[in-house]
């Protein structure tokens, strides 16, 4: 039995469906018809069954039920095709049957017990991905029919294939003399910025319930003749884009603001006058025109960390790290993908190319300023964070330790941190931050020759711990790596040695913090003789 043949003798079997039109097959692809009755209702789909099926083609389901007069129900594409995710199955009949019974469950849960899901789900945009605008919340509560002005920067030109993709970000949002930014850091604030148009309309521009408007006709009864007359002398305008973005917003659940933009052809305007008959007066009016949407995505930090972050206690924390080599740079890049905001790099020294391997350093920045690298890379990974640097900081604290009044301006300096990451593997340093009082939280880490260990010291008495367990665990092992030249010799191992062990001790610092728990002393030990373990002792 060939594909064709298996599934019309699949589908006309299965209990309350019954084929309306023949299954035919077109080129790779197998089209039918099918009316399924079940709980007393009884409705008709479209069947079409891609080349791929049983398996998924790009993540979704390679069939499709299609009922154009559904749109208006959950779960339901632009196309009218139902959105079905079911269990998987290599297997043509078993997954017709699994597909089928999915069809039905949507039927029972959407189309007669009418059930909303608990989420917010955003309406259905038909948009060209060509360009997309991120924006986060500001701190404005927008008013019905406001409008005005917005500022946005060009991000970064990608690609999809063979399509361009432009992303912009919105920048600020102007309301007559007053502005408002969107919340991105000092380094993408400072971007150059092109001027936009916003309305804010409060209910989604929506046909169907869930499908946004398509002709700027349909878009006329959400705003006001005030902006249709500032629409008019925005037309008057010359532009050196070609097209005028116009962000539309709305208000979403949870006294949130969602924007999408509509990309206005710079010269033509959708807008005219019409008078009105018997008077002088004229109206504004949309044309009868195809809207072009374009992509947008809601970039605040709840939704830009949304599928992982660290606890607040942490993301709110100012923090300091000093050493950004191997173990440094690992912590950096760790805590800024977990959302934390404020980080200042301390690092005198200069990035060769022998750190890339084992370090978050790239080839093709050249020999380059520590700092200035990382500070760079972090920066490119989240928009929020807000780097300091110096590259003197703990030379000038070594140099006037002994002076009182500089040693008072220090200790106060430190003391402005809540967390210090000490990842210098300097003793002087390490004694330095021994004498801050707490409750200012320190960790000094190192990690012994060939990832063997990772030594993490707390205070009180942070200085002498961390040399007595280091002296305990050294076992006479010279293999250090020492390269031609005059080098000071530096442990063995690898970028995964290293951010393995680092990882697990982030783990274990930042549980600790959000449990409120006093910090502790520890170190991390491997074996590799029954696969690889990692044990911690805690001090």
């Amino acid at each position: 039995m060939n594909r064709l043949e298996t599934v019309a003798d699949v589908v006309g079997t299965i209990d309350g469906v019954a084929i309306t039109s023949a299954f035919v097959e077109e080129g790779e692809v197998i089209f039918g018809s099918v009316a399924i009755s079940f709980l007393g209702s009884t409705l008709e789909f479209e069947v079409r069954i891609l080349p791929a099926y049983p398996l998924q083609f790009h993540d979704s389901e390679s069939i499709r039920f299609v009922n154009k007069g559904l749109r208006e129900y959950n779960h339901v594409n632009a196309d009218g095709s139902i959105c079905v995710h079911t269990h998987h199955s290599t297997n043509l009949k078993e997954k017709l049957l699994f597909d089928f019974a999915s069809l039905k469950e949507w039927i029972r849960k959407y189309y007669v017990e009418g059930e909303r899901d608990a989420h917010y789900e955003h309406i259905v945009v038909p948009q060209n991905d060509s360009l997309v605008l991120l924006f986060t919340s500001i701190n404005h509560t927008f008013s019905k029919g406001e409008f005005g002005f917005f500022t946005y920067s060009n991000l970064a030109v990608g690609f999809k294939r063979d399509q361009k993709i432009e992303t912009q970000i919105v920048q600020q949002f102007k309301i007559g003399k007053s502005s408002f930014d969107c919340g991105w850091s000092t380094v993408y604030r400072n971007m150059d910025k092109k001027e936009g148009l916003f309305v804010f309309i409060e209910q989604a521009p929506t046909q169907n319930t869930r499908f946004a408007v398509e002709k700027w006709t349909d878009l006329e009864p959400y705003v006001t003749q005030d902006f249709l007359k500032f629409l008019n002398l925005m037309s008057k305008r010359r532009y050196n884009e070609a097209a005028v973005p116009l962000l539309v917003g709305y208000k979403i659940p949870n006294e949130e603001i969602h924007w999408q933009c509509v990309m206005i052809p710079a010269s033509n305007f959708p807008n005219y006058a019409e008078k009105i008959p018997g008077t002088t007066n004229y109206i504004g009016r949309f044309a009868d025109e195809e809207m072009l949407w374009v992509s947008t995505r809601n970039c605040s930090p709840k939704y830009f960390f949304g599928r992982g972050s660290f606890a607040p206690e942490i993301v709110s924390s100012k923090i300091l790290i000093i050493g950004i080599g191997a173990i440094g740079s690992n912590v950096a890049t760790t805590l800024v993908r977990g959302g934390c905001q404020s980080i200042t790099l301390i690092d005198h020294d200069i990035k060769e190319p022998e750190n890339v391997c084992r370090a978050e350093y790239s080839f093709s920045a050249g020999v380059n300023s520590k700092i200035n690298e990382l500070s760079h890379h972090l920066t490119q990974i989240s928009p929020f964070v807000e780097m300091s640097l110096s590259d003197h900081f703990m030379d000038i604290a070594k140099i006037t330790l002994n002076n009182s009044e500089w040693r008072q301006i220090l200790l106060q300096r430190l003391s402005e941190y809540d967390l210090i990451f000490d990842c210098t593997t300097d003793n002087d340093v390490a004694f330095i931050l021994d004498e801050l009082e707490r409750p200012l939280k320190i960790f000094t880490m190192s990690i012994t020759n060939n990832a063997k260990e990772l030594i993490c010291a707390v205070p009180p008495r942070l200085y002498k711990w961390m040399n007595d367990i280091t002296r305990q665990l050294q076992t006479g092992d010279d293999d250090l790596y020492n390269p031609n030249g005059c080098w000071n010799p530096t442990f063995k191992a690898s970028y995964n040695d290293i951010a393995v062990l680092v990882q697990f001790a982030l783990k274990h610092i930042t549980t600790s913090i959000a449990n409120n728990s006093s910090p502790r002393s520890f170190y991390l030990t491997t074996s590799t003789e029954d696969g690889f373990n990692i044990k911690l002792k805690e001090f």
